[in-house]
């Protein structure tokens, strides 16, 4: 079985920042084009932010900050992969 080796024409960097940045809202992931799990990523932390007044939503919102982080280091070290399938690896736009 031939391994991916496909590279994506995005820019690894500025999806870290987005992941970092923005992450709770899963806005890089749109940029890498996975809208199902950023959709999922953005209800989760909107609606672990509508729980923290039952002091339940730390919980939820914990674990959001645990996915973005997890996804920014994944996107630094170049093993993060878009919607086809292709790594995320490079640093310069064309």
């Amino acid at each position: 079985m031939a391994k991916n080796t496909q590279i994506v024409k995005k820019n690894k960097y500025i999806a870290a920042v987005l992941a970092f940045a923005l992450g709770g809202l899963g806005i890089h992931r749109f940029y890498l084009g996975k809208s199902g799990p950023a959709i999922s990523l953005m209800l989760i932390t909107v609606f672990g932010w509508l729980l923290v007044a039952a002091g339940v939503g730390w919980l939820i919102i914990l674990g959001s900050y645990i996915w973005r982080i997890y996804d920014c280091i994944m996107i630094l070290s170049g093993g993060f992969k878009d919607s086809d399938g292709k790594f995320v690896r490079n640093w310069q736009t064309d």
